[in-house]
């Protein structure tokens, strides 16, 4: 449960930490209601940004 995430880890110590578990946190939980892997989809989400990120620069640098 994130209160325990939370204790453990001494709380957030920003607003950045803070919105950054919130966001982890509702991941986690969509993939646990879609009886997924969390981690699994986590990663997977975080890979498909990155290859984002690059083709859309690599597009910008066509365009340019």
């Amino acid at each position: 449960p994130p209160v325990i995430i939370r204790k453990i880890s001494h709380q957030n110590r920003s607003q950045e930490a803070a919105r950054a578990q919130a966001i982890l946190m509702s991941l986690f939980q969509t993939a646990k209601l879609r009886k997924e892997n969390p981690v699994e989809s986590v990663i997977a989400l975080a890979r498909r940004a990155i290859e984002q990120k690059y083709t859309d620069k690599a597009q910008d640098k066509k365009a340019a």
